[in-house]
């Protein structure tokens, strides 16, 4: 009986671990599915969360919609997070199966079907920081700073009463949202001086006097909110994360303030630091920094990624890649081993780096009678023949490839326009070189090729 009691409970183990295993897998990834309009052809899911500035563009997320903007994309997820999509913040938990619907140009005309639904409607009117939350890039500032003052009031209050009429939304949800709002009436009105000068165009004689009184109302509005509004979890929300530093300034008493913020902050200022530095012996110096800090969340993320840097930076052989020319046939950068080889990436949809290509085509003209150097124009879009019809068009010569960004993870390219500059040793000279338009890279290009003037 006994042993049929075991066979019985080994059973029921075997089922129960199975269950536990096929949950984990489910509550791990996330099913986004729907149609996006007005959008580039390849569109990033970006991480909004709190390790936002920890993470570096070669763990970003991508898809490509097929050319009627349907899309499919799956991914791991282990705790509840903030993402974007083009100009639309999201809201995701593990296990999510949302459908949506999103207009780049139109964020708010959006449609969700599915898990957390709801809380992805409310997002949709999400103010955004940079352009001051509720003022709005200067569109709510009034004819007075009293008025502007209480128009931001009135607008946070519309936006509680919103949240509030949704029900069915996660509780952690509720709790981030209302602390957004709090955080957005904050961030507003630390750019209250800088919209209202701008948007009624105040002269010099004004200045100070507008500053005075703005910064009044400023120092009021956080002294208030400095003591019962430092949160660790609150990071999570970009415009808090804004605004926590000045946070801090206001707290008293300081011994009060919670360690996991100020080691946040901290730990923030160094991994801006190690994004903007190439040289290893340099990274090697901040990351005995943070060896005395306490929290292991954030630590962690930095030394993951300060390692990574480690890796691959200038001096370090440089990571070929093959490409695709313009007739289709591959191409390999160990083909100019031994010249210097200067990298501008781009994309037909990068305005900024169609903004560069004189720049880079005037550059290209000045060395072209020098054997040593070679200029590479790498194009990262998605679609071949808008990239082909680009080339062809501005009748551009010289070396066009074409690849596709995720062959680019060692360099990490998250943003463009970028350079790279990769010297005549196949050595990484500058893993984020000058663009073409800088006054400087003509003569750092001079220096590597020995020109003297």
């Amino acid at each position: 009986m006994k042993s049929k009691f075991n066979a019985y409970l080994l059973v029921f183990l075997l089922l129960s671990v199975s269950q536990f295993l096929n949950g984990q897998n489910i509550v791990k990834k996330v099913y986004l599915s729907g149609i996006i309009k007005n959008f580039n052809t390849q569109v990033p899911v970006e991480d909004m969360s709190d390790f936002q500035n920890f993470n570096l563009p070669a763990s970003a997320i991508y898809f490509i919609p097929d050319s009627a903007g349907k899309f499919k994309i799956t991914f791991p997820l282990f705790s509840a997070n903030y993402f974007r999509i083009g100009r639309n913040m999201l809201y995701l938990t593990p296990g999510d199966s949302l459908f949506m619907e999103l207009d780049f140009n139109k964020p708010e005309n959006t449609f969700f079907k599915g898990r957390n639904a709801n809380a992805n409607f409310f997002l949709a009117s999400t103010p955004f920081a940079k352009a001051g939350s509720f003022l709005s890039s200067g569109e709510n500032i009034k004819e007075s700073v009293t008025e502007t003052v209480d128009t931001i009031l009135k607008i946070s209050q519309q936006r509680e009463d919103l949240l509030n009429s949704y029900t069915k939304i996660p509780k952690e949800f509720r709790m981030l949202e209302k602390a957004r709002i709090k955080a957005d009436v904050l961030n507003s009105i630390f750019m209250l001086y800088t919209y209202y000068v701008y948007q009624h165009k105040i002269q010099k004689d004004s200045l100070t006097y507008y500053a005075n009184k703005c910064n009044a109302i400023r120092d009021s509005f956080f002294k208030k909110s400095s003591s019962n509004f430092l949160n660790p979890t609150f990071l999570k929300l970009v415009v808090y994360r804004n605004i926590v530093e000045r946070l801090v300034y206001y707290s008293q008493p300081k011994e009060k303030i919670p360690s996991a913020i100020k080691e946040y902050i901290k730990l923030e200022e160094l991994s801006a630091k190690a994004t903007e530095l190439n040289n290893k012996d340099s990274l090697q110096k901040i990351k005995k920094e943070i060896t005395d800090f306490v929290n292991s969340t954030y630590k962690t993320a930095l030394l993951k990624k300060i390692n990574t840097l480690l890796q691959f930076g200038n001096g370090s052989l440089a990571k070929s890649f093959n490409a695709s020319l313009i007739n289709g046939k591959p191409i390999s950068l160990t083909k100019f081993k031994n010249k210097i080889i200067y990298i501008d990436i781009w994309a037909t949809w990068c305005r900024p780096c169609l903004e560069q290509m004189p720049s880079f085509e005037l550059l290209k003209e000045k060395y072209k009678q020098n054997s040593n150097i070679v200029f590479v124009s790498l194009s990262i879009d998605n679609d071949f023949e808008a990239w082909k019809k680009n080339v062809l068009s501005r009748n551009a010569n010289g070396e066009q490839w074409l690849i596709d960004r995720s062959k680019l993870s060692a360099y990490n390219v998250a943003s463009i326009p970028r350079a790279i500059l990769i010297d005549k040793n196949f050595k990484v000279f500058e893993i984020q070189a000058d663009l073409p338009d800088s006054k400087k890279i003509e003569t750092i290009l001079n220096s590597l090729l020995e020109i003297k003037k």
